[in-house]
């Protein structure tokens, strides 16, 4: 898992990058546990930006899955977590509810109503007061494939 914040083109070239990298992981991995952690993809806020970022990695995914023949679709996990009641708090309800059943396809949505608290149970990381451990340069505490931001 690599958190960043996608406001640059060479932010896009990292996410693309790591994602390549944990298909090779995935790829090379005998346990079905570490594909799944490899394979595992969270997204924090279901906003336009976050909803189109899952919209374009799923795209992604389905691109390249051709090169790595010991991974299956099945096994990618598109996770959104959400604080407010919805997603595309900023469109109409009705346009948000339609986007949200076509969306389901795609990612879990998950709602956390009102805090990411509980985000680290839900994934295989470790955890310190509802907050990710990192060491001092942002890299998970738990090995090298996290990193965090913000």
């Amino acid at each position: 898992m690599r958190i960043v914040v996608l406001k640059t083109m060479a932010d896009a070239l990292v996410l693309r990058n790591h994602l390549i990298g944990r298909f090779e992981a995935a790829d090379a991995a005998a346990d079905a546990a570490e594909r799944r952690r490899c394979l595992t993809v969270v997204i924090i806020g279901g906003g336009l930006v976050g909803v189109e970022l899952v919209g374009e990695l799923t795209a992604f995914a389905d691109d390249v899955l051709r090169f790595y023949p010991r991974v299956r679709r099945d096994e990618l996990c598109f996770r959104l977590f959400e604080a407010g009641p919805r997603i595309l708090p900023e469109v109409d309800s009705k346009l948000a509810a339609t986007a949200a059943r076509g969306f389901s396809q795609a990612a879990q949505v998950l709602k956390s109503k009102g805090s990411f608290a509980g985000l680290a149970k839900l994934m295989p990381y470790p955890e310190i007061n509802g907050f990710f451990a990192t060491d001092y340069h942002a890299r998970d505490a738990g090995g090298p494939r996290s990193f965090g931001s913000g």
